[in-house]
Parts: structure tokens; sequence; C-alpha cells
């Protein structure tokens, strides 16, 4: 049973045939999920390419997004900088952490902006309610015109921003129990062992073998195009 989340430091593996079951404490170079992101069920078991969007992202012809929106905790990451460091190193991951945290501070604020000019739109569209001079009314109106298109530009902005955020941000590995061995699969520790060897008078034969000696599968006709 493969424990996930932040905790993870264990799992179960069974094999097939005669060993007992062990209980082993995987090293930090094997595969864990994610610890930053929350995933749709249908999106959890498989690894999915980016989606590129006609239209956008100027020149090239397309903007990369996500295809899927994770909950990452950026907060978390900026606060525990350090933490998150020395876990991508001891994972061999490639995220990039200072880019993240650097566009983590542009996202914070662009969208500063976008709520400041939200907040002047607004003050706006309040104050043309009241009775007001023909001139002081089409300043107004000028004046929401050239709000309304700036909050256009800077709301695509920061869309692009966030995608771009989430794409980097989702390299970052799960953070793994303190007490994983840093390494290889030869660092890996075994916890427990259930049961005990048996040992066996003939050769121990695997399924693939078994097959074909009880002619149960024909890869030379499955080989056939």
């Amino acid at each position: 049973m493969l424990t996930c989340g932040r905790y993870l430091s264990s799992a179960a593996a069974t094999t097939p045939s005669f060993p007992p079951l062990r209980t082993l404490t995987f090293s930090l170079l094997r595969y864990h999920p994610i610890r930053f992101l929350s995933f749709s069920s249908a999106a959890a078991t498989t690894a999915v390419e980016p989606e590129t969007i006609r239209g956008g992202g100027g020149a090239g012809g397309g903007a990369t997004r996500p295809q899927w929106k994770a909950a990452i905790d950026f907060k978390w990451i900026r606060d525990n900088r350090d933490v998150v460091a020395t876990n991508i190193r001891n994972r061999n991951s490639a995220a990039n952490l200072d880019v993240v945290l650097q566009l983590y501070d542009q996202y914070l604020a662009l969208q500063k902006e976008v709520e400041r000019l939200r907040a002047e739109r607004n003050a706006v569209a309040n104050k043309m309610k009241e009775k007001l001079d023909p001139s002081l009314r089409q300043a107004l109106v000028d004046e929401g015109k050239n709000l309304k298109e700036s909050l256009i530009a800077l709301e695509e902005d920061l869309v692009q921003l966030t995608d771009k955020l989430q794409l980097e941000a989702q390299s970052i590995p799960n953070t793994t129990h303190p007490d994983v061995p840093v390494g290889d699969e030869e660092s890996s520790v075994t916890r427990k062992e259930v049961g005990s060897q048996r040992s066996f008078s003939f050769p121990i034969k695997d399924h693939l073998q078994l097959g074909k000696d009880l002619d149960l599968f024909d890869f030379d006709a499955a080989s056939e195009v």
C-alpha cells in the first residue's frame, strides 16, 4: 500500500510468487507524487503535455497552457524556501525554484494592480449614477473607457502569467518524509519482513515461462503485422 502526501515514507511491495511480503522505505530518487498538487481522479494517474492555445502567445502563434490547474500552496513554498530547495536537490529534480518564486512575486504585483483598476472602475461607475454636469459626465465616460481597456490588457497578462507559474510550479516534487533515505534504490531500507522464504528442489518459473511451456502464448503470431 503506497501512502501519498507530504508524509510519504514507505510502501509495500508484494511479489506475485514465493518471496515474503516486504515493506520498504524507498529512496528519494524514486518517483513519488508531487506534494503541492491536488489532482482530479482523471488527471492523477497520467502525465499530460501542456496545451497550446491557438491565437495566443504573440508572434509565436500559440501560448502554452496547462491542461489542468493544480491547487499549489505558493505561500508555503515561499515561506519554506530552504526546505523546498533541499528537497528538490535530494530528489534530483529539474524544478527551478528561483523561477517559480520570481513568477509568484510578479503574479502578486500584477494581481494587486488589476484589483486597483477594478476598484477605480467601480468608483467611476458609481460616480456616474449621480447628477452631473455634461462636461464632468463626459470626463468620467472617457476615464471609464480607459480603465476598461487597461483592465482587459492586464487581465490577459494575468492569465498568461498564471499559466506560466502553474507550468513551472507543477515540476516541484513532493516533500518527502525526513526518514526517507537520500540516494538511489541501493539506499532503500527494509523496514519489516512478513513470512519466511520458501525453498524448492526444482527451478522456479515465472508466469512468462509457464505460459510458454503450457503453450498459452503465441508470440510469433502476435508479432506478425
